[in-house]
C-alpha cells in the first residue's frame, strides 16, 4: 500500500541515495553538492586523524614524563633516608661529647 508521502513505493532513503549517488538523473547541481560533501567528508576524516595521532604523541610524553618523575621519587627518598641517617649520626656525636 503507497503512502501519500511515498507515491513510487520506494522509501525515502533509497530516493536520497540514489539522488546523492549522482544517479541518472542527477543534475550537475546535485553532483557538485554531493563532491562538497564528500571533500568535507574526507577532510573531517584526515582532521581526526591528526587529532588521534596528536593524542597518541601527548600520550607516549606523558609516559615519559610519569617515567622521569618516577625515577626522580626514587631518587629523592633515597637521597632523603641517607640525609635523615646522618642527621642522626651528627645528633648521636653532638649528644655524645
Amino acid at each position: 500500500m503507497d503512502s501519500p508521502t511515498q507515491p513510487t513505493g520506494r522509501s525515502a532513503h533509497s530516493k536520497d541515495r540514489s539522488l546523492s549517488s549522482g544517479g541518472p538523473g542527477s543534475s550537475p547541481q546535485n553532483q557538485q553538492q554531493s563532491d562538497q560533501q564528500k571533500q568535507s567528508v574526507e577532510a573531517t576524516i584526515a582532521h581526526i586523524e591528526q587529532v588521534k595521532l596528536m593524542i597518541l604523541g601527548m600520550d607516549q610524553r606523558l609516559e615519559t614524563r610519569e617515567a622521569e618523575i618516577g625515577a626522580n621519587i626514587k631518587r629523592a627518598q633515597g637521597e632523603s633516608s641517607r640525609f635523615e641517617d646522618m642527621r642522626k649520626q651528627v645528633l648521636m656525636s653532638t649528644t655524645n661529647s
